[in-house]
């Protein structure tokens, strides 16, 4: 089930001294400090009038609901019933439901299933390693995981949604070897020269005439990975979409690179312009969105340009199910080529 994976629900630093309303799969969660300082993530409502958790406070390192004073502890336990103090030693056995939680990366992440379907949540590549600049982006915004998996992992809308910005559209025949991979697909665009010099980032950032190594990749069931590599230069922008429900997505990207001595520079350039990037493809999306409610979810035409699109459905749906993909025949699960226009 999708459910049991681990997705970002808010950034550590947004956790301090009250509790935090959020929702994951349309499920209501609350999340809070213990006495210790760790995260966690309840069921937000409470046992005894169903009153949100989340707009109580925290009440050395429990949570209490802010109707009767009823107090919980980090692992959902009923610690504290003001109204009947005589029985606090029974409370214990009054049991909210909680959720899996783990602190990574600078992010809370939590599961809604009782045995996670990973021992420990994705990694975003050489975060905080030395050498290596980074920093983040977080957006709620309209349209379902899909939907922003598939957009951050195609190219040819880069040449429209961001024309002059990012990519300029190009009459340009490139090939791409699409693969299979065991926790999702990748394709990698093995036209060294592509053509994207006339670009502000492209100039800013790989401003000589060098081969660039650019790679897509789906890692299932929730994160998009794309790598440019150019000569000293080296990207990676890694996206968690979290289902805060069917049709609204929370989007976690980290990017991290290295530049070289420009590192710095890039660090101050580059922020602005991926933020730009991203409100582009919101407003996109939006638009998409509100389309499909209008004439449903069916009517979409895939093509073999749309390279990853059918790895991420295929995925999905297997995991949804509790299982894994089917093996594909020994011809299909070859590395395919195919010729793509950006």
């Amino acid at each position: 089930m999708l459910e049991a994976f681990w997705y970002i629900v808010c950034r550590s630093k947004q956790l301090g001294r009250q509790p935090l309303r959020r929702r994951l799969f349309d499920r209501r969660l609350v999340l809070f400090r213990d006495r210790d300082g760790r995260a966690a993530c309840l069921e937000d409502r409470c046992l005894h009038r169903n009153m949100p958790l989340s707009a109580g406070q925290v009440v050395e390192g429990t949570l209490q609901c802010p109707y009767h004073g009823w107090r919980y502890d980090g692992a959902g336990r009923v610690c504290a019933i003001p109204a009947m103090p005589a029985c606090a030693h029974s409370a214990h056995a009054i049991q909210a439901k909680h959720y899996p939680v783990k602190e990574q990366d600078g992010y809370i992440w939590v599961s809604l299933a009782e045995q996670p379907a990973q021992p420990e949540p994705p990694r975003f590549p050489h975060l905080n390693e030395r050498g290596w600049a980074s920093f983040r982006m977080s957006r709620v915004a309209d349209g379902g995981v899909e939907a922003w998996l598939e957009n951050f992992l195609d190219c040819p809308h880069t040449s429209y949604v961001h024309k002059g910005l990012f990519r300029n559209p190009s009459t340009r025949v490139m090939r791409v070897r699409v693969r299979e991979l065991t926790d999702g697909a990748e394709a990698e665009f093995l036209e060294a020269d592509e053509e994207r010099r006339t670009s502000l980032i492209w100039k800013l950032l790989v401003p000589k005439k060098v081969p660039v190594q650019h790679i897509d990749r789906f890692i299932a069931p929730a994160m998009s990975r794309v790598e440019y590599h150019a000569d000293n230069h080296d990207y990676f922008i890694s996206s968690l979409c979290t289902p805060i429900s069917a049709s609204r997505t929370a989007i976690n990207t980290v990017i991290t690179f290295r530049h070289g001595l420009l590192t710095p520079f890039v660090r101050i350039v580059l922020p602005p312009l991926a933020q730009l990037i991203l409100q582009q493809d919101v407003a996109v999306l939006r638009r998409q969105h509100e389309n499909i409610e209008h004439f449903g979810g069916e009517r979409f035409r895939v093509i073999p340009q749309d390279l990853l699109l059918p790895h991420i459905r295929r995925w999905r749906r297997a995991l949804a199910e509790g299982r894994t993909p089917t093996p594909r025949t020994e011809q299909n699960r070859a590395e395919r080529e195919r010729d793509i226009v950006i």
